[in-house]
């Protein structure tokens, strides 16, 4: 179609004495808006979900230190992937791993947590964390079902932006049956699940 457009056009420069000229130029604007431009909407439609089939998802899992995170990579990939330890600050590079979900690419992606530091080391693994939030498509945000909101939750809900959202509820084990996690008000917006 755009090769017709070009020839038409090519023709009216070539030959602008044509009395065809004008219908000629005419055409091809009309085709260039009815057959081709319907196209490239249409491809550009598609390309999330075209890159999403050829490079994957990428799901970064984020939130404060020893929240679990590092414990549902090593659940999701069925390995210890990643060492797992009670001690704060056990991650501190991210760890990619990636499966295969219904025929689709995940990136699974472990994170240092994000808390309030003054350890040089952590404030680089933190930074390490921010950029990968940059480059994630969903952020599975871990919370450890106890824990009231801190200024952490504020940090991690700064950095995360406009992203998609899953509230990843933790520990549940830990509690009682009939216990209500009091979750922060700011979880409730609209890019959160």
């Amino acid at each position: 179609a755009l090769l017709r457009i070009i020839a038409r056009l090519e023709m009216n420069l070539d030959f602008p004495e044509n009395e065809d000229s004008l219908a000629n130029r005419n055409e091809a604007g009309a085709d260039l808006k009815r057959n081709v431009s319907d196209k490239i909407e249409s491809i550009i439609s598609r390309y999330e979900e075209g890159r999403l089939m050829r490079d994957g998802l990428r799901v970064l899992i984020l939130g404060k230190p020893n929240v679990g995170k590092s414990s549902l990579l090593n659940a999701l990939t069925g390995r210890e992937r990643v060492i797992v330890t009670e001690f704060a600050g056990t991650t501190r590079d991210t760890v990619e791993e990636e499966l295969n979900v219904e025929g689709i690419p995940v990136v699974f992606i472990d994170s240092a947590g994000i808390h309030e530091s003054n350890d040089p080391l952590e404030a680089i693994s933190m930074a390490k964390t921010k950029e990968a939030v940059q480059d994630a498509d969903l952020v599975l945000y871990m919370v450890d079902i106890r824990e009231t909101k801190t200024v952490a939750d504020h940090n991690i809900l700064d950095i995360s932006e406009d992203k998609p959202m899953i509230l990843t509820l933790n520990k549940c084990d830990l509690v009682t049956k009939n216990f209500k996690p009091q979750l922060p008000e700011t979880l409730r917006s609209n890019n959160t699940v």
